[in-house]
């Protein structure tokens, strides 16, 4: 018996979306999960509408509507940027694709703020017998509407609603410098901005370009809704909300105020921060370059007092970084990316250290004419391989060594026409499982997601993608920083913090759940670059017997 798709309604203001919600609306509409039936328009049509204009709030508007032009001017000097590419605001005509779908036009009470649809226009909207509402347009909805459908009306609210509330949606964290931005997906309530959320994601915040950063978080978004329409239809409903709906029992207080669009004086002076900061970054540049360094140390177990590790510094024109320790033979080897300035390519390298503090030269193990970095070198069946990150190539790529260090031969791609970066293999409960960070559509960062696969063996090359992928959409912990290892029976995961920027800090994640159908981590540590005033960023933690290695990107003078 086949079983029944969601019957999912949509609420917008006109057939004109925007192309981040279009792209949604096709991946529900062709999906296996999900069906929509019925479309729900505004007879208000505010698809035209442009934003509060700062103009309104002045009684004067001819003044103000020219100190506002002249505002955005500045403003799109100092973080105006390219929006980045597809555009996600690309305007798209829907209604060839939902030419087959019912659409009621509704005419909705309004109050200052609020939208109530009539009680006739309920009665056909429950007539349809919706599983889902998923709201696309009208303003704050209330009423009945939001028990119109068996699972509420579903609503994204573009920015983290635990610390901003209102809008205008991916200014605010821009502005102030807020590492990263945050997208929820509720359950709408009565209650304003505090609906019942069933997901939570952070990307981090572009914070020179406003247009640049809602790009990036609103491409990412439009999953949320169909991920867990997905949920709903494969879970049922008791598993759908034990799993991602649980109240929690202790209060989530608010304590900002309700974030609205700045006026004239805070609009300035808001300005003036990003110009000083602009400037700021502009001189560090001129009279600083940051590199990656690698940074090791010896002991009889994990060395933990990070600003007693030696560093090998690389020479002045390139960059070492993504360490992994590895034992051969009795001696200890780092593997690592280096990367030339002149060519922007990397290749792996490897160095061989003692606990004497002697090293080898670099030397060249692996290269491509493509990039590669991340060089993940794991033991099995006697032999020694290496998944070196080739996301460059589209690929996930495995290597069999011939000759340690410096020779390594093809053997096959794990996966290709995918882009997967910091690809880490970990052997548990009779499965090899693949961690990796991936995008699903161009214009969305690789910082952000983690996506889970699992295999019989690491040398497959048929990997079943997990249930709950992404298992981690947060760019604060999501991407790989190293192998997974063991620590006093938990399952210890090293991720990165990218949320002030690209590999920040790192974490150390204990895995509580890993099985074909259930994951669960928490951070039980965060690592930042705080052990010498020179560092910028540290994004790599590896062990092998005895040898702990990190990297950190140290800014030095020109």
């Amino acid at each position: 018996m086949t079983k029944r798709k969601l019957r999912v309604g949509i609420l917008i203001d006109s057939a004109m979306l925007d192309a981040w919600a279009f792209r949604m609306l096709q991946l529900i509409g062709k999906s296996e999960y999900a069906e929509i039936v019925l479309v729900v328009q505004n007879a208000e049509d505010r698809h035209n509408e442009s934003e509060k204009s700062f103009a309104r709030h002045s009684p004067d508007r001819v003044i103000r509507a020219v100190v506002g032009r002249i505002l955005s001017l500045i403003e799109a000097f100092i973080v105006g940027g390219r929006p980045g590419s597809p555009n996600a605001f690309e305007t798209v005509d829907s209604s060839e694709f939902l030419a087959d779908v019912e659409r009621l036009v509704v005419k909705p009470r309004q109050t200052k703020f609020s939208d109530f649809i009539e009680e006739a226009d309920l009665l056909k909207i429950k007539a349809k017998n919706l599983d889902v509402l998923l709201r696309l347009g009208f303003r704050v909805l209330r009423g009945g509407i939001l028990h119109a459908a068996r699972h509420g009306v579903w609503s994204l609210h573009h920015g983290d609603n635990r610390i901003n509330r209102g809008g205008p949606p991916g200014y605010w964290e821009v502005m102030e410098s807020i590492g990263e931005t945050g997208s929820v997906l509720q359950i709408l309530t009565e209650d304003l901005d505090n609906g019942r959320v069933i997901y939570r994601t952070f990307s981090a915040t572009n914070d020179s370009s406003i247009s640049a950063n809602k790009n990036n978080y609103y491409w990412k978004s439009l999953f949320l809704a169909p991920r867990r329409l997905n949920d709903l239809y494969n879970m049922g409903s008791d598993a759908f909300y034990a799993t991602f709906c649980q109240p929690s029992t202790i209060p989530t207080l608010y304590d900002r105020g309700l974030y609205r669009s700045p006026d004239a004086g805070e609009r300035l002076t808001l300005l003036c921060r990003k110009l000083t900061q602009k400037l700021q970054r502009k001189y560090r540049k001129w009279r600083f370059y940051d590199q990656w360094t690698l940074f090791y140390s010896f002991a009889d177990d994990i060395s933990t007092v990070l600003w007693r590790f030696k560093a090998l510094v690389p020479p002045k024109d390139r960059i070492w970084a993504d360490p992994f320790a590895v034992v051969h033979a009795g001696k200890h080897f780092i593997f690592f990316e280096e990367m030339p300035n002149s060519t922007r390519k990397g290749h792996i390298s490897v160095i061989e250290v003692s606990r004497n503090g002697e090293t080898t030269p670099a030397k060249i193990a692996l290269d491509a004419p493509y990039h590669l970095s991340y060089p993940f070198v794991f033991y099995f069946d006697g032999q020694i391989y290496m998944v070196p990150e080739s996301v460059a190539n589209r690929t996930v790529e495995l290597y069999k060594c011939t000759r340690f260090p410096d020779q390594w031969t093809f053997q096959k791609n794990l996966m290709q026409d995918c882009e997967a970066a910091d690809t880490t293999l970990f052997e548990w409960g009779g499965k090899w499982w693949m961690f990796t960070n991936m995008r699903e559509i161009r214009g969305v960062s690789r910082w952000d997601e983690l996506f889970l696969f699992f295999a019989d063996s690491p040398l497959s090359n048929q990997w079943t993608p997990h249930p709950r992928n992404p298992v981690v959409s947060d760019v604060k912990s999501s991407r790989p920083a190293g192998r997974i290892f063991m620590r006093d029976g938990r399952i210890i995961r090293p991720s990165q913090n990218s949320s002030n920027h690209y590999g920040f800090g790192f974490n150390f994640c204990e895995i509580l759940k890993l099985t074909e159908v259930e994951y669960e981590e928490r951070v039980i540590q965060r690592v930042e670059p705080k052990w010498r005033k020179d560092l910028v960023s540290t994004h790599t933690f590896n062990y092998a017997e005895g040898l702990t290695v990190v990297d950190a990107q140290v800014r030095r003078r020109r």
